[in-house]
C-alpha cells in the first residue's frame, strides 16, 4: 500500500521543497511591466472600484480579467508586502506541478498502458518542470502571475482532454463532450488570463497528432476531433498571416524590423532550450532588452545554423511521427507554444516565461528517452536514474542559487548590471536604486557606462543628462542636451524616454537643474512626438509625453498649449479625472452647449465605459453642479 503512494507522497515532498526554495526569493523587488498593471491595487477601496481594476486593465487586447481578479488576493501588499505576491504566484506554480504530473502520467498511460511505473515516470516529469530555473522569473515577476495562471487553465483543458480519451472507451459521446467541454470552457479562461490560452487547441492538437493517434486504439470521433483541432490551427495562422501587411506600421515603435525578429528568433529558441538543460545563473534574470538582433542570415553562421535546425525539427516532427512519436510530440509541443509569442507578432524579443508551457514536452521527452535506455538496457537502470537524481539535485541547487539572488534586491540589480550589458532597463534598474538611497554619483557612472555603451537608447541618454544636471556639470550637461535634441528628430524606439523626461521636468521645477530650461524639454517631447506612431506601445507613449507638455505648460502658464495637450490626454486616455477638468473650462469659458455635448457623450456615457463609484460620484456631482 504505501508503495502504490509512494509517488504520491515525493510529489508532495517535490513541492513543499520547490516552496521552500522560491521563497528565498519572495523579498525580491518589482520590475519595469510590474507597475502600471498593479498600481491600481492602491485605488480599491469597495466592490465598484474593485470592479474597475479587474475590468480596465490594458495589457492585452481581452483585457486579462481573470488575472486581474486574482490580484485582488494582493490588494493590501501594494505596495509595501510585495512577499505576498510571489507567495501566490509560487502557490499557483505548485498547482501547475500537480497538474504536469497527472497529465505526464496520463500520456505514459498511453505509451506504456497502465502501469505502477507511470506515476513514477509522471514524478519525473513533474519534478524536472517544477525546479527548473528556466522558469523562475515566471513566479518572481510579479505580473507573470498572468502567464502562469493561463497555464494553469491550459493544463486543466489538457488533463481534461486526456480524461474525455479514458471515458471514451465505455463511453464515446460522454468522453467526447468532456474533451470539447473542457477545451472550450478552459480555452476561454486561460485566454482571459493571457490571451495566449488560446493556444489550448494547439497542445491538444499536438497530442492528437502523435501520441493519441499511434497509441489510443480507440477510432470514435478521432476524425471529428483532429478537425476540430487542426481548424483551430489554421485560424490562428490565418491571425498571424493578417499580421504582416500591417508590419511595418506595427513594427515601428520596435528597434527591428519583421524580417530582423523572424531570422532571430530560431536563434532565440535554442538559448532557451540551452538554458532549461544546461544552466547558467546570470541568465536567469528579468532584463533582456540588449538581446543582440540579426539583421541577416548572409555571414551569419549561428542564425543560419539555427533557422536551419529548427526547420529540419520541424519536418522530421510532421514526417517521423510514427516512428519517432514521442520525439515528434516534444517538437510540435514546444512549437504550438511559441506560435504566437515567437513569431511575426511585434513583440519584445526574448522572454524566459515564453517557455512556461512549452519546454514541457521537451522535458517528457527527455524522461521517456531515459526510460527508453533502461528498457534496453536493464543493467545500467540504477546507473541512468541515480544520474537523473543527480542532476535534479545539481538543478535545484541552480534554482536555489537563482532565487536567493532574486532576494537580494541590490546584489541582484549589480549582478545583472554586469553581466546584462548594454541592458539600458538593468542599468535604469540599478541606477533608480542608488537614486533613492541618495547614491547619485555611482548612479551617475553607471548611467554614463550605458549611455556609451547604447547611443541610441533615448531614456539612458535622458537619465544621463538629468544627472549630469543635478550633479553641475555644465559643459557635459550642455553637450548632451544637443546631442538628445538631434536623436528626438530621428528615434521612433523611445521605450522609458517619456518618463524620464518628466523625471528630468521635476528637476527642472524644483530648481535642481539649472542648465536645462522647460522650453528644451517642450521641443524634445514634441519631436517626439512628431517621429513616433499611435500605435502599440506608442500610443502610451504619446499620452506620457502630452501629459509632459501640460506640465510643461501649467509651469509656463501657456493657456493654449495646456487646453491642446489636455484635449489629446483626454483623446487617448478617457481619464475621469482629464475629462473633469474639460468640462469645467468649458463651463468657464461660457461654452455651455459644448459642455453638455462633452458631458453626455463622453465624460458620463456610461454605454462606452465601465466606471467605478468615484466616475459616478464626479458625474452626479456635475450633473447637480451644472443641471445637465
Amino acid at each position: 500500500m504505501i508503495k502504490k503512494q509512494l509517488p504520491y507522497l515525493l510529489l508532495i515532498f517535490s513541492l513543499l521543497f520547490v516552496y521552500v526554495i522560491y521563497s528565498w526569493g519572495f523579498s525580491g523587488a518589482l520590475y519595469y511591466d510590474d507597475f502600471r498593471p498593479l498600481s491600481g491595487l492602491a485605488n480599491i477601496h469597495d466592490l465598484n472600484s474593485a470592479l474597475f481594476y479587474i475590468f480596465n486593465e490594458s495589457s492585452g487586447p481581452l483585457g486579462r480579467p481573470i488575472s486581474m481578479l486574482s490580484f485582488l488576493l494582493n490588494t493590501n501588499d501594494w505596495d509595501q508586502n510585495l512577499s505576498g505576491f510571489f507567495q501566490i504566484n509560487t502557490l499557483i506554480h505548485l498547482f501547475n506541478g500537480i497538474l504536469v504530473f497527472f497529465i505526464s502520467c496520463k500520456i505514459f498511460n498511453l505509451i506504456y498502458s497502465q502501469s505502477e511505473k507511470n506515476k513514477w515516470l509522471a514524478l519525473a516529469v513533474s519534478s524536472l518542470w517544477l525546479i527548473s530555473p528556466l522558469l523562475v522569473s515566471t513566479q518572481l515577476i510579479a505580473v507573470q502571475r498572468m502567464a502562469s495562471l493561463s497555464a494553469l487553465f491550459v493544463f486543466s483543458g489538457v488533463l481534461g482532454y486526456l480524461k474525455g480519451l479514458d471515458v471514451q472507451k465505455q463511453r464515446p459521446t460522454l468522453g467526447l463532450c468532456i474533451q470539447l467541454g473542457s477545451i472550450f470552457i478552459f480555452t476561454l479562461l486561460a485566454m482571459f488570463s493571457k490571451e495566449n490560452g488560446i493556444l489550448l487547441p494547439l497542445f491538444t492538437l499536438a497530442l492528437e497528432y502523435t501520441i493519441v493517434q499511434q497509441y489510443y486504439q480507440h477510432q470514435n470521433f478521432k476524425k471529428l476531433r483532429f478537425i476540430l483541432f487542426f481548424s483551430c490551427l489554421i485560424v490562428i495562422l490565418g491571425y498571424l498571416l493578417s499580421t504582416i501587411p500591417h508590419a511595418e506600421h506595427s513594427y515601428s515603435v520596435r528597434n527591428y524590423t519583421l524580417y530582423e525578429r523572424i531570422i532571430t528568433q530560431p536563434q532565440i529558441l535554442i538559448d532557451y532550450v540551452r538554458l532549461a538543460f544546461v544552466p547558467d545563473i546570470f541568465s536567469y534574470n528579468p532584463f533582456h532588452d540588449n538581446y543582440p538582433k540579426n539583421t541577416q542570415l548572409s555571414g551569419n553562421l549561428l542564425a543560419i545554423f539555427s533557422n536551419i535546425i529548427w526547420l529540419v525539427l520541424l519536418i522530421a516532427a510532421l514526417i517521423l511521427r510514427k516512428r519517432y512519436t514521442v520525439f515528434s510530440f516534444a517538437i510540435l509541443w514546444f512549437f504550438a507554444g511559441h506560435i504566437l509569442e515567437s513569431t511575426v507578432i511585434g513583440l519584445e524579443l526574448y522572454y524566459e516565461h515564453r517557455n512556461y508551457i512549452a519546454i514541457l514536452g521537451l522535458y517528457l521527452l527527455i524522461i521517456y528517452a531515459l526510460n527508453q535506455l533502461t528498457v534496453h538496457h536493464g543493467k545500467f537502470t540504477n546507473l541512468i536514474w541515480g544520474s537523473f537524481v543527480v542532476y535534479l539535485v545539481f538543478l535545484s541547487f541552480i534554482t536555489f542559487q537563482v532565487t536567493s539572488l532574486w532576494g537580494k534586491p541590490e546584489q541582484a540589480a549589480q549582478a545583472w548590471f554586469i553581466n546584462q550589458e548594454g541592458s539600458s532597463r538593468a542599468t535604469e534598474h540599478l541606477a533608480l536604486m542608488w537614486l533613492q538611497q541618495g547614491k547619485v554619483e555611482p548612479a551617475y557612472e553607471i548611467l554614463k557606462r550605458q549611455k556609451d555603451n547604447c547611443p541610441t537608447c533615448l531614456n539612458s541618454q535622458i537619465q544621463y543628462l538629468m544627472l549630469s544636471c543635478v550633479l553641475k556639470k555644465q559643459d557635459k550637461t550642455q553637450r548632451q542636451l544637443i546631442y538628445i535634441k538631434d536623436l528626438s528628430k530621428t528615434q521612433k524606439f523611445i521605450s522609458g524616454a517619456p518618463s524620464a523626461l518628466q523625471a528630468l521636468f521635476s528637476q527642472i521645477e524644483t530648481k535642481q537643474c539649472e542648465y536645462i530650461s522647460s522650453q528644451d524639454l517642450k521641443e524634445i517631447n514634441q519631436s517626439l512626438i512628431k517621429n513616433t506612431p499611435v500605435v502599440s506601445l506608442g500610443k502610451g507613449n504619446h499620452l506620457a509625453m502630452y501629459v509632459n507638455l501640460y506640465q510643461i505648460a501649467q509651469y509656463e502658464h501657456n493657456q493654449n498649449l495646456e487646453w491642446t495637450s489636455l484635449l489629446k490626454i483626454w483623446d487617448l486616455s478617457r481619464n475621469t479625472g482629464t475629462g473633469s477638468i474639460i468640462l469645467k473650462k468649458y463651463i468657464h469659458d461660457q461654452k455651455f452647449n459644448e459642455a453638455k455635448d462633452f458631458y453626455t457623450k463622453q465624460l458620463c456615457n456610461t454605454s462606452k465605459k465601465i466606471f467605478d463609484n468615484g466616475h459616478g460620484k464626479i458625474c452626479l456631482d456635475l450633473k447637480n453642479q451644472y443641471k445637465f
